[in-house]
């Protein structure tokens, strides 16, 4: 998955790949939407002024022609030489768009999760393992990320032997766009929190205590304004988030001239 938190995780790694790339090098990125909105577009800039390579991603859905996807990649840093990744007829026989990604963690280890799309229940992955890591789950339906719900479904608190499951859901990736579970428009079913216990609510929590459910919101991607910040940095490897209401909604690696970030 190819995000802002990714890249300022591998961004020593990236500038690495320099070393091995020619001057004409594109790096293709596909994925549903991945170029669409401002952190999209910021994160194939940064891609590119860290590998040096041109880069190209998708403003809309990637996949089958039939579920409204294409293998166009709209968004470009620099001129793409190359062609397509997968010839005729690869892309004839591919009847999806891109998969849906579950970031989770159990806490210890034997913890049940379930992917529902408008309630019904089209993946299981069980004792998912304490290491945060992605489950990935390739759709053939056009599902929207309000019809998204991760559940967790083998809670169990044993005080005898001090076993307490709960499960963490970092975040849920759908055409391209990464929702936040803490995010204070995702909907919970088994979050407790001090003050209230277990409760159904908006909770701005990632972790479910008991059997249940995040869903997250309606999210439709490259709508809102365009925010540009202008800076440099002294080394050249210095990192920011922007903010908007407490909330970072973008990461950004700085160069060391004045560059426009959006």
């Amino acid at each position: 998955m190819v995000d802002a938190e990714t890249i300022q995780q591998r961004h020593t790694a990236l500038r690495g790949w320099s070393n091995s790339l020619t001057e004409s090098a594109g790096i293709l990125i596909y994925g549903c939407e991945t170029g669409a909105d401002a952190s999209g577009r910021n994160s194939i800039d940064q891609v590119a002024k860290l590998t040096g390579a041109d880069v190209a991603a998708s403003t809309d859905k990637t996949g089958a022609e039939s579920l409204n996807g294409d293998w166009i990649l709209e968004r470009t840093v620099g001129t793409i030489e190359a062609g397509l990744a997968f010839d005729a007829a690869a892309r004839q026989n591919y009847s999806a768009v891109m998969p849906i990604t579950i970031r989770a963690q159990g806490t210890t280890g034997d913890e049940n999760m379930a992917l529902q799309i408008d309630g019904t229940t089209v993946a299981t992955f069980e004792s998912i393992g304490t290491a945060l890591q992605d489950f990935t789950f390739q759709t053939a339906s056009d599902a929207s990320s309000s019809q998204i719900r991760a559940v967790f479904t083998n809670d169990l608190f044993d005080e005898a032997t001090g076993t307490d499951r709960n499960l963490r859901v970092d975040s849920v990736t759908i055409e391209g766009v990464t929702l936040q579970t803490e995010s204070p428009d995702v909907f919970s079913t088994g979050t407790w929190k001090p003050e209230d216990g277990i409760v159904p609510g908006f909770r701005e929590s990632e972790t479910l205590h008991s059997d249940g459910y995040f869903q997250y919101p309606n999210v439709v991607a490259n709508s809102g304004s365009e925010i540009e910040v202008v800076a440099r940095g002294d080394e050249g490897t210095e990192q920011f988030d922007l903010l908007i209401n407490g909330q970072s909604v973008a990461t950004f690696v700085a160069t060391t001239q004045n560059q426009t970030f959006a």
